[in-house]
């Protein structure tokens, strides 16, 4: 199946990647370079009303994924017991209830909430009334980060995959650079989310929009198939 695999890559006209991550497993096993399209993320359309002049939020911090062992949710949920931070988890998934007995043994149920699924405007209500997203996991790309910031609110990102992208350190929001809580808390204790404008946080985002990637992969189109006409 591998060698079939690698024989076909090499029928392929053109690649395209979403980010640089895979970009450099496509030059890894087939061998060829590939041009990065971002995928697009899809916003509200009355968008640019979330966006605040300044940051005015709630107290609380979200994590907001699919809730499976490998996305370290539970580094999260450790770092928010430790600090008494208030944190609302978005998502469901098979570690769900481990998460949630975790949350227990912490005695943190008074202010680390997981709401699992939740519907697309509580979704957008969520993120716009935060201090910040935390995403634990690494990611290809990672389109929650994007969703925070386009309601302009900064992200603190496992430092590795598609984070690097998304995140503007010192604009955007901030890197911790190992996956365990400590690394976690230390971020968390240095990380102040007022210090990042909500203008810039949506400024990010909408270079990720649906326009600009239909317009990446029009003008891609155009390059492989019309270049010689």
């Amino acid at each position: 199946a591998r060698n079939w695999d690698y024989t076909a890559s090499k029928r392929v006209d053109a690649f395209i990647a979403n980010s640089p991550v895979p970009q450099k497993r496509i030059k890894k096993y087939y061998g060829r370079n590939s041009v990065v399209i971002f995928p697009p993320v899809d916003f509200p359309e009355d968008i640019e009303k979330f966006v605040d002049t300044k940051l005015e939020s709630e107290k609380y911090f979200v994590v907001m994924t699919r809730l499976a062992p490998w996305k370290r949710v539970d580094i999260a949920i450790e770092a928010c017991a430790k600090l008494k931070l208030n944190l609302k988890v978005i998502g469901d998934g098979p570690a769900f209830k481990k998460l949630q007995n975790q949350v227990e043994k912490l005695g943190a149920q008074d202010h680390i909430h997981l709401l699992g699924y939740v519907s697309s405007g509580e979704k957008w209500k969520l993120l716009k009334n935060c201090q910040g997203l935390i995403m634990t996991q690494e990611e290809d790309f990672g389109i929650s980060p994007l969703e925070a910031m386009s309601m302009g609110r900064p992200v603190l990102a496992y430092k590795k995959g598609g984070s690097l992208v998304s995140v503007i350190p010192g604009e955007t929001g901030d890197f911790f650079n190992y996956q365990n809580s400590e690394s976690v808390v230390a971020s968390l204790e240095k990380f102040h989310p007022e210090a990042y404008l909500p203008q810039a946080c949506h400024f990010q985002a909408k270079k990720f929009s649906k326009q600009v990637f239909l317009q990446k992969m029009q003008d891609e189109l155009n390059r492989v198939y019309y270049k010689e006409i």
